[in-house]
């Protein structure tokens, strides 16, 4: 069915709405706000019909965005999964009295910590707007692993080298805005007791805290806020030549998932599995594989067949700078070394089963990475789409 037109080029007749179910189905939650733009009839379509709001909780839940923010200049990079395309953000501010805090990430929020005192942030997008704690944090704090559950903010360890207790752990209400201290973190994680060392997932009910390089791990239940036994995760390795050198957890839809840089007759290759909870054992047959060549790119190793005789990529200096991001159906894998020869960055979806190297449209990932650059992980709404896309 042609559209008429009037003199004025507008669109004098409306598409059925199966065909405008058809258009919509193939746009990005990005897409949405410039469809929105065409006409009044795509507006108020993409504004109340079920198959858009049902569109935009699906991506929102399944097809988290990576974003990149600057930890000085603030300069922000946003990753939509589903237009698969880098998007450059204006940048963050800060007051000119808050040039010397802590920025810092954590389980899809960025943080900003001076001394006692709290500011938050987890919309990149708008409105973009620091939350402060009403209340000071009752330990000061340097680089805590933040948590985050059904309204409450739970910092773990990373105090102050002047706090008594490094294995301190306290919880915010975010309703209330209250501070309350929790069981510390079991003594068997010792000095390692920071976001330096630690990985953690939120997983039904439960955060899961994860020891990156000795694989040590314990389960905090929120109801009960209590801490269980310390165990070790079974070894990712599959023969006796292997060695797990670097462990990650994180929480995706399809379960709670553990990732791991494995080392095996000297190379490196990045490994993901589905574990048992309470056990961290890994189900079999749900090994997932990083292609080889892919690592080599994200850790910029981009050397000739010489070089990489004089210096094996098993390197542990290179596997300390991989790390990884995931929720719902999405995992994110990159370094954050300041000396990569290019940046990269790659994408496991569960929904596929598929590998990808993300594209770098118009040179986006080209920072400054010498100041720093915090990766956060988290979902995006319509409404937070519309105003800056």
């Amino acid at each position: 069915m042609a559209a008429e037109t009037n003199g004025e080029g507008s669109i004098s007749q409306s598409l059925p709405d199966d065909v405008m179910e058809m258009i919509v189905a193939f746009l990005s939650i990005s897409d949405l706000p410039r469809a929105a733009l065409v006409c009044k009839q795509w507006h108020s379509f993409i504004a109340s019909s079920p198959i858009c709001r049902e569109l935009s909780h699906s991506l929102h839940k399944c097809k988290p965005w990576l974003f990149l923010v600057g930890a000085k200049k603030r300069r922000c990079l946003g990753f939509d999964p589903g237009a698969r395309r880098w998007i450059r953000l204006p940048p963050f501010s800060l007051n000119p009295d808050e040039q010397d805090v802590i920025i810092m990430e954590g389980d899809g929020f960025i943080f900003s910590i001076s001394g006692d005192r709290l500011k938050f942030m987890n919309s990149f997008l708008n409105p973009r707007k620091w939350r402060e704690s009403a209340a000071a944090m009752q330990v000061w704090r340097q680089n805590p692993l933040i948590c985050h559950d059904r309204g409450k903010l739970i910092m773990i360890g990373g105090v102050h080298e002047f706090e008594e207790n490094p294995l301190s752990v306290e919880m915010l209400d975010l309703k209330s805005g209250e501070w309350e201290m929790c069981d510390p973190l079991p003594g068997e994680f010792g000095q390692k007791a920071s976001s330096t060392w630690l990985s953690s997932a939120v997983f039904s009910g439960k955060i899961y805290v994860l020891e990156k390089w000795k694989g040590d791990f314990c389960c905090y239940e929120l109801q009960s806020k209590r801490w269980g036994k310390v165990m070790s995760v079974r070894p990712l390795a599959s023969s006796s030549s292997s060695q797990c050198v670097k462990y990650f957890c994180l929480a995706c839809r399809i379960g709670l998932v553990l990732a791991g840089l494995i080392r095996e007759n000297g190379d490196l290759s990045f490994r993901m599995y589905i574990v048992e909870e309470n056990k961290m054992e890994c189900k079999e047959g749900t090994e997932l594989r990083m292609p080889d060549e892919m690592l080599k790119l994200i850790a910029g190793r981009e050397t000739s067949e010489e070089e990489e005789e004089e210096e094996e990529y098993s390197s542990s200096s290179y596997a300390e700078h991989i790390e990884c991001r995931g929720e719902g159906d999405l995992v994110y894998v990159f370094s954050k070394s300041r000396y990569v020869n290019k940046r990269r960055v790659c994408l496991f979806d569960f929904s596929t089963g598929v590998w990808e190297m993300l594209a770098d449209n118009d040179g986006g990932l080209c920072m400054d990475w010498r100041e720093g650059v915090l990766f956060v992980c988290c979902s995006v709404t319509l409404e937070e789409t519309s105003p800056v896309i």
